[in-house]
């Protein structure tokens, strides 16, 4: 059955407890079901966020303990688009730190954002025409 609605994922957290919620293998099975949806780019990182605020018992604590083991350089491209999903959810939350804002915007700077990959774009395309050039 798979999840296709805010309200569907919110139901979910309700219903599990945050150690249920710390199971990999019980999360693994909900983004699964997510992922069989029809919104699953906006519905994994929602579920990601509101999963940890459960754990860690809100959005502050949640991000530190997400920055603490937060390691951008490990992620492939696919990862890191992951990753910014997720850390621009976060901002979403009225009730971050302004600190924690901050440490958020910093982590997706690191990891770049859709001009670093037109860059690297732009690059290619220069370095192709560098060949035709007499």
């Amino acid at each position: 059955m798979p999840l296709n609605t805010l309200e569907e994922v919110n139901r979910t957290i309700e219903l599990l407890s945050a150690s249920e919620l710390s199971n990999r293998q019980n999360v693994q099975v909900i983004i699964d079901f997510i992922r069989n949806g029809t919104n699953a780019t906006e519905l994994v990182p929602h579920f990601i966020v509101e999963k940890g605020i459960k754990i860690y018992g809100g959005i502050n604590e949640y991000i530190e303990s997400f920055l603490r083991t937060f390691n951008p350089e490990r992620l492939d491209d696919e990862g890191k688009k992951g990753a910014r999903a997720i850390l621009q959810k976060m901002l979403t939350y009225t009730d971050i730190s302004t600190a924690n804002a901050e440490r958020v915007n910093q982590q997706i700077r690191q990891i770049g954002g859709k001009k670093s990959i037109r860059k690297r774009k732009m690059q290619s395309k220069k370095t192709r025409f560098k060949k035709f050039a007499y």
